[in-house]
């Protein structure tokens, strides 16, 4: 009988968090932001309320890798952000088409329509605790982009960590 040698591969080593659920208005939340997937051609930021999703699901951020589609799609992502500090946050949206950013029911950023690559901020004061963030965003044709960025007090700039029911 013929032995053959194998060779060991590298080491894998892997660490895992458990995290508690959160209780937010009532809900149990964990770790992700939520979506609703949309195909159709607009110009403009469709009205999400009148629409049915042809997808839904959970991502670990906010990124136009939840469509499978390259043209011609909207996307709302929606959950909470904690709140650790009070203090003056700092929102950054960019994106190439359309998008708004509401925090607690307030349009903070909005860029509607077609265009090209667009970045706004604005300052927001935010209490301590949980606040509900959606993130509305569509795509025409051609380019493509959504980026979301926020700083704070004890926050250097980075991608908010968000909450949603699992």
């Amino acid at each position: 009988m013929h032995s053959a040698k194998r060779r060991a591969g590298a080491p894998v080593e892997a660490t895992f968090t458990k995290v508690e659920p959160r209780t937010v208005d009532g809900r149990a939340i964990g770790p992700g932001v939520a979506y609703d997937y949309y195909e159709g051609a607009w110009t403009a930021l469709p009205e999400f309320e009148k629409l049915n999703p042809t997808a839904s699901g959970v991502r670990a951020d906010v990124s136009l890798k939840a469509s499978p589609r390259d043209s011609n799609y909207a996307l709302r992502f929606h959950g909470y952000l904690e709140i650790k500090t009070p203090g003056s946050y700092t929102f950054t949206l960019g994106s190439d088409d359309g998008a708004r950013l509401i925090i607690d029911g307030e349009t903070a950023l909005n860029m509607d329509g077609i265009h090209g690559v667009v970045t706004q901020s604005k300052a927001v004061d935010l209490k301590t605790g949980w606040h509900k963030v959606i993130i509305l965003y569509f795509q025409g044709v051609g380019g493509a982009d959504l980026g979301f960025r926020y700083e704070g007090p004890g926050v250097s700039v980075r991608e908010p960590r968000l909450w949603c029911q699992q």
